[in-house]
């Protein structure tokens, strides 16, 4: 089964890209997907998310909004004018 039709990891979409990598590169030292960056392959990453319960994956949610958060005002990030027009694609999912 394609990873993109569990239904857990549709429902849980927006924790795809956490689940990757992290936007400023090395994560905070308590960031609870670190353990998952360790795997170094993004489908086996995005896998994970299957394996958590709902509770964490919230829990998990909560902590990457306020990181972002945080970390784009600490280092004083903009983004490209274009950046709501980058295409994301899905060849390997």
């Amino acid at each position: 089964m394609p990873i993109l039709s569990k239904t857990k990891i549709q429902q849980n979409a927006d924790l795809i890209w956490p689940f990757i990598a992290c936007f400023f590169g090395e994560p905070v030292v308590n960031c609870p997907f670190r353990k998952v960056y360790r795997l170094k392959d993004e489908i086996k990453q995005i896998d994970r998310i299957d394996t958590f319960s709902q509770k964490e994956l919230d829990e998990m949610r909560l902590f990457h909004g306020k990181c972002m958060s945080e970390l784009i005002k600490i280092r004083n990030v903009t983004f490209p004018e274009n950046y709501s027009k980058t295409k994301i694609t899905t060849s390997k999912m």
